[in-house]
């Protein structure tokens, strides 16, 4: 993956017009293919800023000139916010230092001050499932006149193995973290478009009549009910919270289709029925995560909506976004957004894991692979800490476990 280019320009402020010459304090500036941006840092020096940035942008900056480590910062503009700053930023492969100087306001180049790199993983497991009728492989199926269809969705249970909706061959196929063939839960008249877990351990699997079955772990059909489909005009994958069964209700958020009552799946309560399609996603201390984008400038955030009316955005550290998705929670609080961006003509898909509070943590750069058949869930984030990636390609499925 080739990432755009930045530079950082580090221009004394008495060489601009219309900034009074008073302060000689430096300012932030990063041109992204054209476009200028600047940042604001109140009284930070040069290493206390990139290690600040580096947190938020998953980026890793080393500084190479001990004159330049306590250099001040200090926005004396007004058209950006840093957080549009540090977007910018993120997508840096090479980030340059430049110096403006008086003589004629040249730029002349000072010194290479950093390189921006993807993360590191310390755990990474991968396997491929080739596509057919076998026991042991997964079904597709190239639509001449009608649609292709291929692996729906996926979830993985408690021990880490993935259950895959076979939606061609009517069953789930599960598979163990390296990629072993455990075995297959045949459905009958069940076609898989979904799965999930709860916390029992109990199977949840979406049909494409609109049917919501509960399984044990072996299988076996406990429950089944009926979805009333027309409160929605597009279906996203389903979340279990607090005994409720959720869908992403036309892109937007939570939507209520079934409540887990004494063990047995039911309609949803009527409370929840009237809150139609929400905006947003619950999570477990009862705050809402609400992801949006802005197409024009392909950006993105996550607003966090907390139950005492208290409202947090954080940015989405990646610039040319293009669509963001909310995976989950994990057990430490840590929550985890999807994000496709436009990268040099082609997708890069990462998954940005924050905290409680909203500050980034880390980056998973997902592997690229090829994407030919359309599938509800392609993305997993377990309450381990790991993330695992669905990728039907054209004669056979990626899998891919990512453990920070």
């Amino acid at each position: 993956m080739i990432l755009p280019k930045l530079r950082i320009l580090l221009v004394t402020c008495f060489c601009l017009p219309g900034i009074a010459a008073a302060s000689a304090d430096p300012v932030l500036e990063l041109s992204v293919k054209d476009r200028l941006v600047t940042g604001r840092v109140d009284g930070a020096s040069l290493a206390a800023t990139l290690e600040r940035l580096g947190s938020q942008t998953g980026i890793d900056f080393t500084i190479e000139s001990a004159s330049l480590a306590n250099s001040p910062i200090i926005r004396i503009f007004n058209e950006v916010s840093l957080d549009e700053a540090i977007q910018a930023l993120a997508g840096s492969s090479n980030v340059l230092v430049y110096r403006q100087t008086e003589e004629g306001r040249k730029l002349e180049k000072v010194i290479v001050l950093g390189r921006g790199v993807e993360r590191t993983t310390s755990q990474e497991r991968g396997f491929s499932v080739a596509y057919g009728p076998g026991d042991d492989q997964l079904g597709a199926v190239d639509g001449v006149e009608g649609a292709s269809e291929g692996p729906a969705s996926f979830a993985v249970d408690q021990h880490g193995n993935l259950f895959v909706c076979d939606t061609v061959n009517h069953r789930l196929q599960v598979y163990d973290p390296d990629g072993r063939h455990l075995r297959s839960i045949a459905l009958g008249e069940i076609v898989p478009e979904d799965v999930v877990f709860d916390k029992d351990g109990l199977i949840y699997v979406y049909g494409t009549d609109d049917t919501l079955s509960q399984l044990d772990a072996n299988g076996n059909v406990l429950t089944t009910i009926k979805v009333d489909s027309s409160r929605w005009k597009s279906r996203g994958p389903m979340r279990v919270v607090d005994g409720n069964i959720y869908i992403r209700g036309n892109g937007a958020g939570d939507t209520a289709i079934a409540t887990i009552a004494s063990g047995a799946l039911a309609q949803p309560t009527e409370a929840q029925l009237g809150e139609g399609v929400a905006k947003g996603f619950l999570g477990a201390d009862g705050q809402r995560f609400v992801p949006a984008v802005d197409w024009r400038n392909k950006v993105g955030n996550v607003r966090i909506d907390y139950p005492d009316g208290r409202s947090v955005t954080v940015s989405l550290p990646k610039s040319g976004v293009i669509g963001a998705e909310f995976l989950g929670e994990d057990q430490g609080g840590s929550f985890y957004v999807k994000t496709e961006a436009d990268q040099d003509d082609s997708i890069a898909i990462d998954v940005f894991v924050f905290d409680a509070t909203g500050r980034h943590q880390k980056t998973i750069a997902i592997p690229s692979e090829e994407y030919n058949y359309w599938s509800i869930r392609s993305a997993v984030a377990t309450g381990s800490g790991e993330v695992f990636n669905m990728a039907p390609g054209s004669d056979h499925v990626s899998f891919h476990s990512i453990k920070p």
